[in-house]
């Protein structure tokens, strides 16, 4: 979606194309969307000084008990029991 957004504002492809383009990639991708409760993001956020919007990413993690790879310095220092640095993450 990112590169879209890229391409559409940059004048490289048309809203159109881009539309095309995407109903390809949903076709031949199964994506599968996951839910997090509001009630865990709140309470990560009222443990950290991390914005609500990182904390869904953190509590997913938690909900797949798998480690969030990130680069984001505050969710590194907010959670460093389950927010992992790629450098760490590829050293493991």
């Amino acid at each position: 979606m990112s590169a879209l957004t890229l391409y559409i504002r940059q004048g490289m492809m048309s809203l159109d194309i881009a539309m095309q383009t995407m109903d390809n990639v949903r076709r031949r991708v199964r994506i599968v969307e996951r839910h997090v409760s509001p009630r865990d993001v709140l309470t990560l956020v009222s443990q950290s000084t991390s914005s609500a919007y990182d904390c869904e990413f953190i509590a997913l993690a938690n909900h797949l008990n798998a480690p969030l790879i990130t680069s984001d310095s505050s969710l590194l220092l907010d959670f460093p029991d389950r927010a992992l640095a790629p450098d760490r993450f590829l050293a493991a």
